[in-house]
């Protein structure tokens, strides 16, 4: 609500008003985390922060158009165990398989060589 210019948290009409404590609460983390300054102003950082309930609404989103064509082409969906010890590397290797283009090299030099401009 910050972030769309509504200053005023305490007097807001809200639909669903939340607890006055809950909302004192709410702003006292959100400037413990550094979103807002001491005077309940907006920090970059904040700005930066308020972006991201919609970054994941979007993540979820293209999830669904992956799953929807999955299904689609009668491909196989299948995940890695969460607690599983190769979550993390199966992660690495589906971000390699789909960005080898960018992997890269360190010369000496203090140049990074990708595999793109790499003569084999």
């Amino acid at each position: 609500m910050k972030k769309l210019g509504i200053d005023d948290l305490v007097h807001f009409d809200f639909i669903d008003a939340p607890a006055p404590d809950t909302l004192i609460r709410a702003l006292e983390v959100l400037n413990y985390l550094g979103a807002l300054d001491d005077e309940g102003i907006l920090t970059k950082l904040g700005e930066i922060m308020s972006e991201f309930p919609l970054a994941l609404k979007s993540a979820d989103n293209v999830r669904q158009q992956l799953v929807r064509i999955m299904a689609r082409f009668n491909l196989k969906l299948c995940s890695t165990n969460f607690n599983g010890r190769d979550y993390y590397i199966n992660i690495r290797k589906a971000m390699l398989a789909g960005y080898f283009t960018q992997v890269a090299h360190l010369e000496r030099t203090g140049h990074y060589l990708t595999t793109k401009t790499t003569r084999w």
